[in-house]
């Protein structure tokens, strides 16, 4: 398990210490709970695009580079980057360049970092 009670507890607890603009769908803040029910996709671009990368670089960030959180938080970021990126409203060469950047690496590093996955095309 990557994201236990005790970093979904973290979650939780920056999350009522995190004021988003008033444009930005929150996430419920008992998220992991089944009385919270399903999110809608904007509480899970905020979940995982804002609120999962404060908690995960503060508590993983500091930690060891050859950890295996410290990958972990490496490999993340790489993630929500991509996503971030094919998720503009304009694309240029240089956003192309810089999604396969992040996507190339994202795949590799997966794959080392979670060997048990069985990832296809």
């Amino acid at each position: 398990v990557v994201l236990g009670a005790g970093v979904l507890a973290e979650v939780q607890r920056d999350m009522a210490r995190t004021r988003l603009p008033y444009w930005v769908s929150p996430a419920p803040r008992e998220v992991g709970s089944t009385r919270v029910g399903k999110l809608s996709a904007d509480q899970w671009r905020s979940f995982c695009t804002i609120h999962l990368v404060v908690t995960l670089g503060r508590i993983w960030g500091p930690s060891d580079p050859e950890s295996c959180f410290h990958k972990m938080l490496g490999n993340y970021m790489d993630l929500v980057t991509a996503v971030k990126l094919a998720s503009m409203r304009t694309m240029t060469p240089a956003r192309i360049a810089s999604y396969n950047l992040h996507m190339d690496r994202y795949l590799k590093n997966v794959l080392e970092l979670y060997p048990q996955i069985n990832l296809t095309p």
